[in-house]
């Protein structure tokens, strides 16, 4: 029983010892502000996480191969994607501006007014037939 606990407590030491926090920014290209509740993640380990509304994230994973990628998506920029290198643990990303040209935009709508007759009549009691539309 005690080499079974102590062997579980050496495998999860293993294990915690493997584990790299992984820290960044992610930064508007051109206003240089950060972009809050962008997606970063590692598609190869199926991780990822937000960032928070100043633009920084922190990413735990448990081992780093080559070829994995961080990939950073957000609403109305251009997805990017990071090598993540071997003794790199802060990134400072820039993403830039997507810009949607929209070739057609049609407005429609209608409108209406309601116009009393005269100074003269009554208008808490008229009746719709006596309203202008």
């Amino acid at each position: 029983m005690k080499q079974t606990i102590l062997f579980a407590f050496l495998l999860l030491i293993q294990q915690i010892s493997f584990a790299q926090t992984i820290k960044g920014t992610v930064i508007d290209k051109n206003t240089q502000q950060p972009i809050g509740f962008c997606t970063v993640s590692v598609p190869t380990k199926n991780k990822a996480v937000l960032t928070d509304e100043n633009g920084n994230f922190i990413l735990q994973l448990s081992n780093i191969f080559a070829n994995e990628y961080l990939v950073f998506q957000s609403i109305d920029y251009e997805t990017d994607s990071v090598k993540l290198e071997e003794n790199k643990f802060n990134y400072r990303i820039f993403l830039s501006p997507k810009s949607i040209e929209l070739t057609q935009i049609v407005v429609t709508g209608s409108t209406y007014a309601i116009f009393a007759k005269s100074k003269n009549e009554k208008t808490p009691n008229q009746n719709m037939s006596d309203l202008a539309f």
